[in-house]
């Protein structure tokens, strides 16, 4: 599996960005990161093979900088942040099998996975 990297360009409000992902099959694990985070290397690092156990799950990598309306909507403060489905679930970095175990729960929780 390849990992793909997309780049959130379009801003919508909190409300919004639920209503869409209820809406939506595939989930979003979003992580917010500042080109000088010396723990973004980590997460880009493993994150591929995490999301092998979650074909479902669709990631973005975000620049904190270049889309500051985006980080501030879901309430980003700090550097890096996991928002899975426009919530914050984790600030910092988080083992993988915390991360894992994290996500689990959250599918777990939605009505249509």
């Amino acid at each position: 599996m390849a990992l793909t990297v997309c780049y959130f360009s379009m801003t919508y409000d909190r409300d919004t960005m639920r209503k869409k992902l209820e809406h939506s099959c595939v989930s979003v694990l979003e992580l917010f990161t500042h080109p000088d985070c010396v723990s973004r290397q980590e997460s880009v690092r493993w994150i591929e093979d995490v999301l092998r156990e979650f074909p479902d799950v669709s990631f973005r990598e975000i620049n904190m900088l270049e889309h500051t309306d985006r980080a501030q909507i879901v309430g980003v403060k700090f550097s890096p942040t996991w928002v899975f489905n426009g919530e914050v679930i984790l600030v910092g970095m988080p083992q993988r099998e915390e991360l894992v175990a994290l996500l689990w729960c959250k599918l777990k929780g939605r009505s249509h996975v």
